[in-house]
């Protein structure tokens, strides 16, 4: 016997007709389902007869469908018996229904009606449930694009899920890129479980290696899933930027960047007398001999001191710049009595004089400065 099937979907539930027959016991297991559009979610429940002596007939299921939803026809007929004898209980599938390729995200409210009675005629109302179907959109960025090995500055990406209640939904994805997981930066899992549709967010926070990289990045890409839709984006990149002396190194390097007998801090591959670290701080080329770029030291009339006058790199945050004067070549050296001024940028360098205004040599008798750079 095939009888004509209706689905009900309606955001306010009237249930005055729930549980008409308390001989019938009827539990969906569970009530709300998390779907991706395009697929049909299947309803299981528990159907108890109570009744210890009669059968009951179980002739027909009525639900009402919107255009967001279809109602597979076959599906309580295929699964659920048609009579359950004295105190039988069925507990398997009830009810299917696919998600239409075009239904918004969302939460979608509906009942589902179990009608029979004591004969294969009857169309008694048996019971009542409400039920929800949510199908939720999934998208991917990277709110932080950019994380910085130098200072530990962490980029972050933001898993959304928009469109319905999220229910603990457990988003999957790939992780790829040049960045090798657990090695340049801390280990992430390759999921987020996103509740109450409240944005989940996946930090990737460099690892301090040691090593000349270079930049590297982390990309995230969403696994398709039967479980939510995929909404653009779908994939994101992170950035890792090496520090900027091992960006310099490898610039300047390349293949060597590692290499300490050519690259290390107090190297001087070109042997013009000044070291790698120093040319990096004073924007020098450490491949071509020169003595020029150097600081340069002289007495200020204006208060009767002495003064060093150099250069400072604006990109090279890793740097400490550090001035200092002393009465002896041998120290102690000091930074007291002494001011700075800068005197000009051109967007990459800048200039700045560093007055031992404190000290006249007058006073001193004599004075010695240098300029001390070390990383930070």
């Amino acid at each position: 016997m095939r009888l004509k099937l209706f689905l009900l979907f309606s955001l306010t539930l009237a249930l005055s007709g729930a549980a008409a027959r308390a001989d019938l016991s009827f539990v969906l297991t569970p009530s709300v389902r998390v779907s991706a559009r395009s697929n049909e979610v299947f309803f299981a429940g528990i159907l108890s007869n109570t009744d210890p002596t009669n059968n009951l007939y179980l002739n027909a299921i009525q639900f009402i469908a919107n255009s967001n939803f279809t109602p597979d026809t076959n599906a309580f007929y295929a699964n659920v018996p048609g009579i359950l004898s004295a105190g039988q209980t069925y507990s398997d599938v009830v009810f299917g229904v696919t998600i239409n390729p075009t239904t918004p995200a969302g939460d979608y409210f509906g009942a589902v009606t179990i009608l029979g009675g004591s004969n294969i005629f009857a169309a008694s109302n048996l019971a009542t449930l409400p039920f929800q179907i949510s199908t939720i959109d999934v998208s991917i960025q990277a709110n932080v694009a950019d994380a910085y090995k130098f200072g530990a500055q962490p980029g972050s990406f933001v898993v959304t899920c928009v469109g319905g209640s999220d229910l603990g939904l457990v988003v999957n994805y790939a992780i790829s890129g040049t960045a090798s997981n657990g090695v340049n930066y801390s280990s992430i899992t390759n999921y987020v479980t996103s509740a109450d549709s409240t944005p989940s967010n996946i930090a990737i926070i460099p690892l301090a290696d040691g090593g000349v990289e270079g930049d590297k990045t982390v990309v995230l890409t969403l696994f398709n899933s039967t479980a939510y839709n995929l909404a653009a984006p779908i994939s994101a990149t992170v950035t890792i930027h090496d520090t900027p002396f091992n960006a310099w190194l490898l610039t300047e390097f390349g293949t060597n960047a590692n290499n300490a007998a050519i690259s290390g801090d107090l190297t001087d591959p070109d042997t013009d007398g000044i070291v790698n670290l120093l040319e990096y701080a004073l924007n020098l080329n450490p491949n071509v001999a020169s003595g020029t770029g150097l600081p340069t030291a002289q007495i200020d009339p204006a208060c009767g001191c002495l003064t060093l006058t150099y250069t400072k790199v604006l990109s090279a945050i890793d740097l400490n710049y550090t001035v200092e004067a002393a009465n002896d070549p041998g120290g102690p050296w000091s930074t007291n009595g002494l001011t700075q001024a800068v005197l000009g940028s051109d967007g990459v360098t800048q200039t700045n004089k560093a007055s031992d205004a404190g000290n006249p040599i007058a006073t001193s008798g004599k004075r010695f400065m240098h300029l001390r750079v070390t990383r930070q």
